[in-house]
């Protein structure tokens, strides 16, 4: 099943199952088990975007210390932690932020 009406919604997605400073490993698929229009979907997505945000971030630090000389990251594993990163993004779809909770509704009736 793989049904995108909103950009995001799927059954398949990639599992962030490893530190945000270790995405450069191999990409693991994971099943979604429950309904993937249920409320507990959105917050399972909303985690992986927390994970994305925070790999960004750690990714970032990485090539920095890369440039400055540090070997803890090899060239090859920067560059598969990119091109994770980037699979990563294509599987979240839009990325959006929530707004907030509604205060006020106004019907108008003609």
């Amino acid at each position: 099943m793989w049904v995108d009406l909103t950009g995001g919604v799927k059954e398949e997605y990639i599992d962030p199952y490893t530190k945000p400073e270790e995405f450069w490993k191999p990409l693991k698929r994971s099943r979604y088990p429950g309904n993937p229009f249920g409320y507990d979907y959105y917050m399972d997505w909303r985690e992986r975007v927390k994970f994305y945000q925070e790999s960004i971030g750690a990714y970032n630090e990485a090539v920095k210390a890369f440039n400055r000389g540090s070997t803890k990251y090899s060239y090859s594993q920067l560059e598969s932690w990119s091109k994770n990163l980037d699979e990563l993004e294509k599987d979240l779809a839009t990325i959006y932020e929530p707004l907030g909770a509604v205060k006020n509704i106004e019907i108008y009736w003609d």
